[in-house]
């Protein structure tokens, strides 16, 4: 609601305003369900700032919208930027739409459109900056989070494997185990996956201990 006051303010065009990546940031970070309530209010407080805009009400909850429904099936930082230029695709269609039934000219609905385009740019930029951010600020651990620490390249199980090479490999086969496992009962394999690989990590402290 303060960026959106900030551009009323600075004159800059409400329909750039990046709610489509406060939907990104807070589907990944506290899930969707919570993220929808808080999309709702946010375009209708959007809508009143601009001027009772509900046009721009209407453009903003579709696209955000979207944008919950996109993020929910990224797994990976790379799955998020095709995510991103999906859903800035779509912010411009929606955009270009949502104007030309307002009774827009054709030439107004298509700069809006662009501005809806960049829109949905500056969402992505906008979440990819801030997502490492939060995630380690508030120690939440996302699926993208997960994935780097399923990295065998990772400092820690280096160090695993170098100090306590049976014990690394005993926890790569109880990782394999417990991502099929995870898998059968509808659990989270990434999640099951990732905690079997450091579950040891402790026996790097007298690793002949474990032989």
């Amino acid at each position: 609601t303060a960026l959106a006051r900030a551009f009323v303010l600075l004159s800059l065009p409400p329909y750039l305003i990046p709610l489509a990546g406060l939907s990104i940031l807070g589907t990944i970070l506290l899930g969707p369900r919570l993220m929808f309530v808080m999309i709702v209010i946010a375009s209708v407080n959007v809508g009143i700032i601009a001027g009772n805009d509900f046009l721009l009400t209407a453009a903003l909850l579709l696209t955000s919208g979207f944008a919950i429904y996109t993020v929910l099936r990224v797994a990976s930082r790379t799955e998020l930027v095709r995510a991103g230029i999906l859903i800035a695709l779509v912010t411009a269609v929606v955009t270009f739409a949502v104007v030309l039934i307002g009774g827009f000219t054709l030439q107004t609905a298509v700069e809006l459109g662009g501005i809806g385009l960049a829109n949905g740019v500056l969402s992505l930029m906008l979440a990819m900056v801030l997502l490492p951010l939060l995630e380690n600020v508030f120690n939440i651990l996302t699926p993208q989070k997960l994935l780097e620490l399923s990295d065998t390249g990772h400092p820690l199980l280096q160090k695993l494997l170098r100090g306590a090479p049976g014990t690394f490999t005993h926890s790569m086969q109880v990782g394999s185990l417990a991502e099929n496992a995870a898998e059968r009962i509808g659990a989270d394999p990434l999640l099951a996956r990732v905690g079997a690989y450091y579950h040891d990590v402790g026996k790097l402290y007298h690793p002949n201990y474990f032989i």
